[in-house]
């Protein structure tokens, strides 16, 4: 009997294909299967001698087929999968030793696109190209049982490529290469190194960006504020009285007062407790306010319901669905109740088109295998065709909001278990109640625990991926899929396509990014070769009266060829959202650096990407520059 083994350099990690079944408990194996098996150590094993006789007591199930190939060549496994989707290119793999948890999207620079970031028990973090190849590799220190937390993205130093931070006692931060980031990681205090901190990176208004930190032990739980580089904020940490060391997992970063800053919302296990901090640490009344118990109860979700410009406070204990106002009242409408409990994360998005915010919520029933999934408009009233009732199903992860059929509509997602060591399923419906074609996604080869699917365009070929996390034999083991959905990738559909909202976990409402046009007028339009070179600067002009300023800008093209880590500084204009009516923001770039990009004499086309902050919106502008 052989045991698993890794392939060379990618430490547990195997290249998968496509379909395979179950084997009941009172077969014989078949040779060169691997399977899991309640009474063997370790529970994963290859068979690959004869037959054996196995235990008919022991729960036995087939993770998929082994094919080893030829002496020095890959093993390739089929998993346990069904699914009119494929597979994208060497996905999925199979980790050994990983708890399930979401997928991390990182922009690294990479010219084949987005890179898939997860970490192993022992320590190794691993950042993988769309077509599974390694990008980077890093390492952190464990504890003895472990890790198990979804990584947060962020781009800290705003260069246009994202860092990815993880916390397991202390938070690590690695920047796009996979290389240390100044200042990380942050070790926390001694009585703190109990919990797993659970990192959100953000913004407080027009500022630098921040890291928001929740750290905690058996008796208390603290929220760190940091900036980029680790040192704390004034004002912070603030420690919440007998808060639960699952606190960890529950908080959300928003703007709840209206003042157009961000607040800090963190919900308290122990005692069933909400509070909001502002930016600086202050707890804002009326809070701490109950929330009717301390059993099953979600993450705080944010978005602004009623469109007074405040976001709510969105979550659920047990059967029950709530909606706070931040002066602590509950929403006129809300709660409402449902017919099974569950305390897996809510999604917020523009389902029906009409503008305005609907909630999505789903429920786990493990005595009969049965849940469902909810959609009400923000008063509390359901849609039509609502809810939607499975039998075999228990929905035990998040939901999200995205759009899985590209009608440029975001869809309500739902995932969860059919048993409890070998089945899942991916469901998926339109506003009205209707299941999208292609759906559900069946993977018998293991369950789907706690882990929200993601929806993006991993490979920038225009159409939407779906990637998910599923158990194999239990929590340890895990296989990571991305399915290519055949439809084009609609941004403008990506209401909530990630667990947390974004790859920041913030957990707040904000809309898909959108892309508008914009001018931009370089100076100057000629460069000369070997001469010194001066700042190349770029002005950017908006539409009149939008309103909207860009805070960052970066080169991405240069004649149609990407480009990453070129950033422009910002030199002058508003900073903020204004009235005023000549939108001009004046950024620069250092000018060798451009110039090192163009690939001879002549005229050549660059493209820039200018983000604003905190509306969703990127503007795209196109400007020539001739090298003589």
């Amino acid at each position: 009997m052989k045991k698993y083994e890794p392939l060379v350099g990618m430490v547990t990690v195997l290249v998968l294909t496509a379909w395979s079944g179950v084997i009941l408990a009172s077969d014989p194996a078949p040779l060169n299967q691997m399977i899991w098996n309640a009474c063997m150590e370790p529970h994963i094993q290859i068979r690959a001698g004869g037959p054996e006789e196995l235990d008919p007591d022991c729960p036995t199930y087939l993770i998929g087929s082994i094919n080893p190939g030829q002496e020095g060549e890959s093993s390739l496994v089929t998993p346990a999968l069904s699914s009119t989707f494929q597979s994208k290119p060497g996905w999925p793999i199979l980790v050994l030793d990983q708890f399930a948890v979401s997928l991390a999207l990182a922009e690294v620079g990479d010219s084949r696109g987005l890179a898939t970031i997860f970490h192993e028990n022992d320590g190794t973090v691993h950042a993988l190209a769309p077509d599974a190849q390694p990008v980077w590799n890093g390492r952190i220190t464990v504890p003895p049982f472990g890790i198990s937390t979804t990584p947060a993205i962020a781009d800290l130093d705003e260069d246009g490529l994202q860092e990815t931070l993880i916390g397991v006692r202390a938070l690590h931060t690695f920047s796009a290469t996979g290389g240390t980031f100044r200042g990380w990681p942050v070790d926390f205090s001694p009585e703190e190194n109990f919990g797993t901190p659970t990192p959100i990176a953000v913004r407080f208004a027009p500022m630098e960006p921040v890291v928001v930190v929740k750290a905690s032990v058996s008796g208390i739980g603290r929220i760190h504020v940091m900036d980029a580089h680790g040192n704390p904020l004034p004002g912070w940490p603030v420690t919440l009285p007998s808060a639960a060391f699952f606190t960890n997992a529950r908080i959300a970063v928003g703007d709840v007062t209206g003042d157009g800053i961000a607040d800090v919302v963190a919900v308290d296990l122990s005692n069933g407790r909400l509070f909001v901090y502002d930016h600086q640490g202050q707890l804002l009344a009326p809070f701490p306010i109950s929330t009717g118990g301390r059993s099953f109860l979600s993450a705080p979700t944010l978005g602004d319901l009623d469109g007074d410009g405040a976001a709510e406070i969105v979550f659920r204990r047990g059967f029950r669905m709530n909606v706070i106002r931040g002066d602590g009242t509950p929403l006129p409408g809300w709660p409402q109740e449902m017919a099974t409990g569950g305390n897996f994360g809510v999604a917020l998005g523009d389902v029906d088109g009409d503008g305005d915010l609907e909630v999505t919520g789903a429920t786990v029933n493990f005595v009969n295998n049965s849940g469902a999934v909810y959609l009400w408009n923000g008063d509390g009233t359901l849609l039509p065709g609502w809810p939607k009732f499975v039998n075999g199903v228990s929905f035990a992860a998040p939901t999200i909001i995205a759009d899985v059929d590209g009608d440029g509509q975001g869809d309500v997602l739902a995932s969860g278990l059919t048993s409890f060591l070998s089945g899942g399923a991916i469901y998926a419906w339109k506003s009205t109640g209707e299941l999208i074609p292609g759906f559900p996604i069946i993977l018998n080869g293991g369950p789907i625990m706690f882990s929200a699917p993601t929806v993006a365009d991993i490979d920038r070929d225009g159409m939407a991926d779906l990637g998910v996390v599923t158990e194999v034999g239990g929590p340890f083991n895990s296989f990571i899929h991305w399915f290519d959905l055949g439809v084009p990738y609609r941004p403008e559909g990506m209401e909530w396509p990630a667990q947390g909202h974004d790859m920041a976990r913030t957990g707040a409402y904000s809309p898909p990014v959108t892309r508008r046009s914009a001018q931009v007028r370089l100076r100057p339009s000629v460069m000369q070769s070997g001469a010194p070179m001066v700042p190349l600067t770029a002005v950017v002009t908006l539409p009149a009266g939008s309103g909207l300023v860009p805070s960052t800008i970066r080169l991405v093209e240069v004649d149609g060829v990407p480009v990453s880590g070129v950033k422009g500084f910002r030199l002058g204009g508003p900073l903020v959202k204004g009235t005023f009516t000549a939108d001009k923001v004046i950024f620069q770039f250092d000018g060798p650096t451009v110039r090192d990009l163009l690939t001879g004499p002549g005229v050549h086309r660059l493209l820039f990407h200018s983000d604003i902050l905190g509306d969703g919106v990127m503007y795209e502008a196109e400007a020539e520059l001739t090298l003589n």
